[in-house]
C-alpha cells in the first residue's frame, strides 16, 4: 500500500470516529478535502454522500452518491445510498432505480429489495411491490419491515385481510416496527372494524405521543362510527404542525360538511397546495379533496379543474396504459365462455343458496344495494371479497401453467371445481355461521360470471347498472385505492365501459339463471319497490328495516361508506350535466349508444326492468333501454 493510501485510509478513519461521536461537520470538512485531493477514491465520495445526507444536504448528498456510484458501478452498497439519497428528496422513481441496480450485483441485498418495495409503493406500483417484497421474505423472512411494507402493498391492492396478517407478523418480529401499528389500524378501518383500530391508534399514542399519523388514522376510525366533531378536533390541531401532512388536511376535508366547516377545510387544502416540498402523490390527494369540497359548494368548473389535476397526478405515476389490452380481455372472456363452449363445461352441482354476488362498474350502486340487502337479518354483507379473483390468478397454476386465464377452463374438470367451491362457502361461513344470505359486492366481478356460474349454478347474481354518463365521472372524481388505471383519463373511461357493457350484453345471452340488473335510477326513483325486488330477488321474506338500511350499525368500508349513512337522494342523478362541457373525450369513448343506455328521465322503464314477484332467481334487459 503506498504512503498516498495509507493517508487516504487515516482521514477516512478519523471521519468514521467522527460521524460516530456526533461531530458531522468535522467528519464532512475532512472529506471534502479527500475527495479534492483524490477525485477518483469513490469510497471517499461514498462517505461524504452519507455524511451530508445526514446532516440534510440532499442535492450534495446525491451528486456525492452519483460520484461513488460512476467510479465503482458494481458496487451495491453505492447503489443503495444513491437510492436512499434520492428517496429523501422524494424522487421514488429515481430511487427505485438505483435499488434495482444495487440488487443486480447482489441479488439478496435484503435493505435494496425492501426498499425497493417501499419506493414503489410511493409512486402507485403496489402489484410490482408486493412482488419484490415477497421475494425478498422468501430469502429473509424474519424480516419485519419487509412484512409491514408487503401488508401496506396488499392493502393498496385491496386484499385486506392478508395486509392485516402480514401487520401483525411484522409486530410479532419486531413490536417497535417503524409505522406498522399505524397501517394496521388503517386496515381495520377497511375490515370495517373501526373500534379495534381505535384501540390501535390509543395504544401508539400512548407509548409515543408525538406520533404524527396515529391522530390522523384515529380521526378516519372516529370517522366510520360517526364520530365527526372529535374527528375534526384531532386534525385541526395538525394544521400548525412543524411538517405538514397532506393526509391530515384531506381526512378534515372529508369531514368538514358534517360540522359546517367547509371554508376553512378548503383554504387548509389550498395553502398545502402552494407548497413545494410535496410528494406526487400528497399533490394529487389535496387536489381531489378540494374537487369534492368545491363540488359541494357547486363551483362545477373550479371542481373540475382540481379533479383533473389529481387524476394527472396519479396518471403520472401509472404504467403507460394501452386500452387495446381491454379489448383483448373481453374477447378472450367471450371465447372461453361462449354458448356452446359453456354448455359443455363441468360445473358442480352445488346449489347453495348463500352466496350472493353483486357486480357492476364501480359507483354504479354496487355498496347502496348491499347495505340494502345487509340491513335484513337474514343476510350478512361482507364487502369486496377477493377470494373469487385470487382464485382466477391461481387456477391456471392448479390446471395448466402454460395456459392464462381464461383459457385454462377448459381444462378444469368437475372435482377440481367442487373442491374450490367447497372452499370458498367454508370461507364464506366463517364471515357469518348463522346467516342465510352473504354478499359479496366486488364490482369487477363481473369480468368473472362465467367462473362463478360454473362454481355455483344457482348463485344469485345482482348486476348494478347507472348511466354511464354519471358512472365514469364518478369513477373520475374517485381517488382509487389499488387497481383502477383506467379510472385516470377519461377517454381510457369511455373505452373500458364500453368493453364492460360488451361484456355484460354476452353474460345476458349465455347465462342460465339469468341475472336480476337493476337500474340505480329506479331504485332513486322507487326505493320501496327495487328494494323489495332485491329481498325478493334473495328469496327472502320483506323485512321494513331494509328501508331504513341508513340506521345499520354496519361498517362500510368501500369509498361510498358515506352515502350509505343517508336515506337514498335523487341529487346524483344526471349529475353529469353539471360537468359537460369538461367531457368531450369520454363522450367520444362511450360511443353514440353510450349517454342513451340510461335515459335522463329514469320513469322510461323498458318492460323488461319491471320487478320480479317471486323468489325465484329471473333477470330483467335494463341496461339497453329506450
Amino acid at each position: 500500500m503506498s504512503d498516498r493510501q495509507r493517508h487516504a485510509d487515516q482521514i477516512k478513519r478519523r471521519a468514521r470516529l467522527a460521524v460516530q461521536g456526533g461531530r458531522t461537520e468535522k467528519a464532512g470538512a475532512l472529506l471534502t478535502e479527500l475527495c479534492q485531493c483524490e477525485p477518483r477514491d469513490a469510497e471517499a465520495w461514498f462517505l461524504l454522500g452519507a455524511v451530508h445526507g445526514e446532516a440534510g444536504r440532499l442535492p450534495e448528498a446525491v451528486e456525492c452518491a452519483q460520484r461513488a456510484v460512476a467510479l465503482r458501478p458494481d458496487w451495491p452498497e453505492a447503489h443503495y445510498n444513491l437510492g436512499q439519497a434520492y428517496m429523501h428528496q422524494q424522487r421514488y422513481e429515481d430511487a427505485a432505480n438505483s435499488y434495482r441496480e444495487a440488487l443486480r450485483w447482489r441479488p439478496d441485498y435484503a435493505e435494496a429489495g425492501n426498499h425497493l418495495g417501499y419506493a414503489l409503493l410511493q409512486y402507485d406500483r403496489p402489484a410490482e411491490a408486493a412482488d419484490g417484497l415477497q421475494r425478498v421474505l422468501n430469502q429473509h423472512p424474519n424480516f419485519a419491515e419487509a412484512h409491514s411494507n408487503l401488508g401496506a402493498a396488499l392493502l393498496d391492492i385491496g386484499r385486506i385481510d392478508e395486509a392485516i396478517d402480514r401487520f401483525q407478523m411484522a409486530l410479532r418480529i419486531r413490536p417497535d416496527c417503524p409505522g406498522t401499528r399505524n397501517h394496521l389500524a388503517r386496515a381495520l378501518i377497511l375490515q370495517g372494524r373501526p373500534e379495534a383500530a381505535l384501540e390501535v391508534c390509543d395504544e401508539t399514542l400512548r407509548n409515543d405521543p408525538a406520533n404524527p399519523e396515529a391522530p390522523i388514522t384515529k380521526a378516519g376510525a372516529l370517522d366510520r362510527l360517526r364520530r365527526y366533531r372529535e374527528a375534526c378536533g384531532l386534525l385541526w390541531p395538525l394544521r400548525e404542525s412543524r411538517t405538514p401532512r397532506a393526509s391530515a388536511a384531506v381526512n378534515f376535508a372529508r369531514l368538514a360538511h358534517h360540522v359546517d366547516r367547509v371554508d376553512e377545510a378548503a383554504d387548509w387544502l389550498e395553502g398545502l397546495l402552494r407548497s413545494a416540498a410535496l410528494a406526487p402523490q400528497d399533490r394529487g390527494s389535496l387536489h381531489f379533496a378540494l374537487g369534492r369540497l368545491y363540488d359541494r359548494r357547486r363551483e362545477f368548473d373550479r371542481a373540475f379543474l382540481h379533479y383533473r389535476s389529481g387524476n394527472e397526478c396519479k396518471q403520472a405515476s401509472q404504467a403507460p396504459m394501452e386500452p387495446d389490452r381491454w379489448r383483448r380481455k373481453v374477447d378472450a372472456i367471450i371465447a372461453a365462455f361462449g354458448t356452446d363452449a359453456l354448455a359443455g363445461r363441468p360445473r358442480t352441482a352445488e346449489r347453495s343458496p348463500v352466496p350472493v354476488f353483486i357486480v357492476g362498474m364501480p359507483r354504479s350502486g354496487t355498496s347502496l344495494v348491499e347495505q340494502i340487502l345487509a340491513s335484513h337479518p337474514a343476510v350478512f354483507g361482507a364487502g369486496e371479497r377477493t377470494e373469487i379473483g385470487d382464485l382466477a390468478e391461481r387456477l391456471p397454476r392448479s390446471v395448466r401453467p402454460e395456459r392464462p386465464y381464461p383459457e385454462c377452463i377448459a381444462h378444469l374438470d368437475t372435482k377440481r371445481l367442487r373442491e374450490f367451491a367447497r372452499d370458498h362457502l367454508a370461507r364464506l361461513r366463517r364471515l357469518a355461521p348463522d346467516a342465510q344470505r352473504i354478499t359479496d359486492k366486488m364490482p369487477g366481478n363481473f369480468f368473472l360470471l362465467g367462473l362463478i356460474r360454473l362454481l355455483f349454478p344457482g348463485a344469485r347474481i345482482i348486476h348494478c347498472v347507472r348511466d354511464p354518463r354519471d358512472t365514469c365521472l364518478s369513477c373520475y372524481f374517485q381517488q382509487f385505492v389499488g387497481a383502477h388505471a383506467y379510472a385516470y383519463d377519461l377517454e381510457h373511461l369511455g373505452i373500458y365501459y364500453s368493453q364492460y357493457r360488451r361484456l355484460m350484453a354476452h353474460w345476458r345471452r349465455v347465462l342460465d339463471p339469468p341475472m336480476l340488473e337493476l337500474r340505480y335510477e329506479a331504485l332513486v326513483e322507487r326505493p320501496e319497490e327495487w328494494s323489495r325486488a332485491l329481498v325478493d330477488f334473495c328469496g327472502l321474506p320483506w323485512d321494513e328495516r331494509c328501508l331504513r338500511f341508513y340506521e345499520s350499525k354496519r361498517v362500510v368500508a368501500t369509498s361510498s361508506y358515506d352515502q350509505v349513512r343517508h336515506p337514498i337522494y335523487r341529487g346524483s342523478l344526471g349529475r353529469w350535466r353539471h360537468y359537460e362541457r369538461h367531457l368531450a373525450p369520454l363522450l367520444r369513448a362511450l360511443g353514440p349508444q353510450g349517454p342513451e343506455a340510461a335515459p335522463a328521465d329514469p320513469r322510461q322503464e323498458d318492460p323488461g326492468v319491471s320487478p320480479p314477484t317471486s323468489g325465484t332467481p329471473r333477470g330483467a334487459e335494463a341496461e339497453e333501454a329506450p
